[in-house]
C-alpha cells in the first residue's frame, strides 16, 4: 500500500531543489521537515507535479519507492483525481541521485526543472 508517504516538507535540500526548479512545494507549511502525507492530503494539495524517489537496485533502501511501486501509484484509480497522475506528469527521481550531497544533486535539479518546465528546455525552431 502507499498509505503513509513521507513527503519532503520545509527546510530541507528537497524543498530547496523543488524552489531553486521553479516549483512549489505542496508540503512547505507542514509542521516537520519530513512529514507524512496520507492520500486525503496529496488530492486536497492536488499537485501538478508529482517527484517519487526510486531505487534502481531493487526494493526501497535509501527511502525509494521501487519501480513495482512506482506503478502501482500511477496506476491505482483513487490516485486518478491528483492533477499530476491525471496528467501524466509523475517523475521518477533516482534516490541515490536526490538523497546523497554532492555534485549529483545538480542532476537532480536539472531532472526536476525538466519535468517543471519542459517549455523552457525545447530546443528553438531555428532564427
Amino acid at each position: 500500500s502507499l498509505e503513509g508517504l513521507w513527503v519532503a516538507g520545509p527546510d530541507n535540500h528537497i524543498d530547496d531543489l523543488i524552489s531553486l526548479a521553479g516549483g512549489e512545494n505542496v508540503a512547505a507549511d507542514a509542521p516537520t521537515q519530513w512529514p507524512e502525507y496520507s492520500l486525503e492530503k496529496i488530492i486536497v494539495a492536488d499537485p501538478e507535479v508529482i517527484f517519487v524517489t526510486t531505487d534502481h537496485r531493487g526494493g526501497s533502501a535509501g527511502g525509494g519507492v521501487g519501480a513495482e511501486k512506482l506503478e502501482q501509484f500511477r496506476s491505482q484509480a483513487r490516485w486518478a483525481r491528483v492533477s499530476a497522475v491525471k496528467h501524466g506528469r509523475v517523475y521518477e527521481l533516482d534516490t541515490n541521485t536526490l538523497m546523497r550531497p554532492g555534485p549529483r544533486l545538480m542532476d537532480a535539479l536539472e531532472a526536476m526543472a525538466k519535468a517543471l518546465h519542459p517549455e523552457a528546455f525545447r530546443p528553438s525552431s531555428g532564427g
